[in-house]
């Protein structure tokens, strides 16, 4: 059996609380949209997973980003539309996107570019 030093068991311990801590707030984050506006409140929106235009799903972006089920739809459709998404900002032209909104997400946001 292998034994770890003190400072060994203290990093083991540290790591798995911050696992524990992160798991636990995007868990809170879906079921609760107020933790979200608090995380970004407090300018911790850093924290929260990141979103992909192109590939989220209605469901996703309800969840993970606390958008209603009627524009989650509305982004997909248009998305579906335009053949995918090229920038970020074309977020915006999603009806129901209100510019406060946009900004809130924007650092959440991203478009994987495509393997040439």
């Amino acid at each position: 059996m292998t034994f770890f030093t003190r400072q060994e068991r203290i990093v083991i311990l540290l790591c798995g609380g911050i696992l524990t801590a992160g798991s636990l707030l995007i868990m809170a984050c879906r079921v609760l949209p107020e933790v979200e506006r608090v995380l970004y409140v407090l300018d911790l929106h850093a924290f929260l997973p990141k979103i992909e235009l192109n590939t989220v799903t209605a469901e996703e972006l309800e969840t993970a980003a606390g958008i209603g089920p009627t524009i989650a739809q509305r982004v997909v459709k248009y998305r579906r539309l335009i053949g995918g998404f090229k920038r970020v900002d074309q977020l915006k032209e999603v009806y129901g996107i209100s510019d406060q909104m946009f900004e809130n997400l924007r650092p959440r946001l991203y478009i994987r570019k495509a393997s040439q």
